[in-house]
């Protein structure tokens, strides 16, 4: 009894790695191995499975993802290892990162990462099938770039991936591409993207990996319609159909990707589709950090409409998409919206009061007081990439008397 409980543990994790974490076949094999969790001894250590119950659950829109967390700290025990206080907290701040919910998120992904110190990375694959350190620090990066910590984000990234190359384990080293891929992606560092998506692909399809050959595509499809190359979009929906297939819930991301895209290419209609249709899905899948950003693009594909006045439900948007952003932590997101209605109300009788946001936006962003050519310590063109949120911010707060005002 004990062996096919096993069995069907380590058969539903290798299927978390190959197929993604929203895998029904791993499900299957989670649910079969709880059943039979009933009749083994009390020394089973049941965690494991509890963990992979975590992986697979959280694909599902039916409970709050934080039950399940909750049950995985329930099955820790009151002298939990240190591998296990790592699970839980990773799980708790894998899913409070989604909600939205930054302070939360850093701080269990902070403790993750010193516990991650304590045990060492083969350990961890050997009894949860990858390792979490490498997870911890992968989504700590996401939390830095919202907060506005963009170079800590970066520097995050760029060790994580390091470490996970030494470490030599397929899908652990295709969390740690995937997610600096997607951040780079963010970053607008589109040589950082490209390279990290090529690698990412190829990666995932070396070892079929279902959801980093998505990932790979996804942000790979970025890079080429960011230079102006419409194939781009047949990857990058190639790569948000994988997506939805490998893990659905977090489907959101890859069409916050889409929709950037989509506007880089002049093609708003499809870009303000695709906007509604995450805003519409984001409650539904518990996923909300993005959502002030998804806002901002609404707004900017509403004003990449070649007819009628859109300029007032944009500023809507705008405002709605900056107060979000404020209310979550997330700096750079209120950066990009304040950014986006100082542009928007420039020349009109409330740039004063867009441009004060704008300032209050910037100070809370990690913005360098010196030039970018005048940084010895980061190459000048990464520097201007993982700034450029910043240097955009101070353009439209100190617009040249050049540009055409906005009636």
């Amino acid at each position: 009894m004990r062996t096919e409980l096993d069995l069907q543990v380590a058969l539903g994790t290798l299927l978390v790695a190959t197929e993604g974490y929203g895998s029904e076949a791993a499900k299957t094999c989670f649910m079969q191995a709880w059943a039979l969790s009933a009749l083994a001894p009390p020394e089973q250590d049941r965690f494991p499975l509890m963990w992979g119950l975590w992986m697979v659950g959280r694909s599902s829109a039916d409970e709050h993802p934080l039950e399940f967390a909750d049950r995985l700290r329930d099955q820790a025990g009151p002298n939990p290892d240190a591998a296990t206080q790592l699970a839980v907290a990773y799980a708790y701040g894998n899913n409070t990162l989604w909600l939205g919910e930054l302070v939360q998120a850093q701080a269990h992904l902070e403790e993750a990462v010193a516990l991650s110190r304590q045990v060492s990375g083969s350990t961890l694959v050997r009894r949860f099938g990858e390792d979490i350190g490498v997870a911890a620090r992968a989504l700590l990066s996401w939390v830095c770039w919202l907060q506005g910590r963009l170079e800590a984000a970066r520097t995050l990234a760029q060790e994580n991936v390091q470490y996970a190359r030494q470490l030599d384990h397929a899908h652990s080293l295709g969390y740690a591409l995937g997610c600096a891929a997607v951040l780079h992606r963010h970053l607008g560092d589109l040589e950082g993207a490209a390279a990290l998506s090529h690698e990412l692909l190829a990666h995932g399809q070396r070892h079929q990996l279902l959801l980093w050959q998505a990932g790979g595509a996804t942000v790979l499809g970025w890079t080429l319609a960011t230079q102006g190359d419409d194939r781009g979009l047949d990857t990058l929906h190639q790569g948000v159909a994988g997506a939805r297939q490998a893990f659905r819930i977090i489907e959101l991301t890859f069409m916050h990707i889409l929709a950037d895209a989509l506007l880089r290419l002049g093609r708003s209609e499809e870009a303000l589709a695709v906007t509604r249709d995450a805003l519409t899905r984001a409650q539904a899948n518990h996923d909300l950090h993005l959502v002030a950003d998804f806002l901002r693009l609404q707004g900017d594909a509403l004003m990449q409409q070649p007819q009628g006045d859109h300029s007032s439900e944009a500023a809507g948007l705008y405002q709605q998409g900056w107060q979000q952003a404020q209310a979550q932590g997330a700096h750079l997101l209120a950066l990009r919206c304040a950014t986006a209605l100082a542009r928007l109300w420039q020349g009109t009788a409330r740039q004063a009061e867009a441009q004060a946001g704008l300032s209050q936006a910037l100070a809370r962003v990690d913005a360098p007081a010196q030039p970018v050519d005048m940084r010895a310590d980061v190459g000048a063109d990464v520097f201007a990439n993982i700034w450029a949120d910043v240097q955009a911010a101070r353009q439209a707060l100190n617009p040249q008397p050049s540009q055409d005002p906005v009636s």
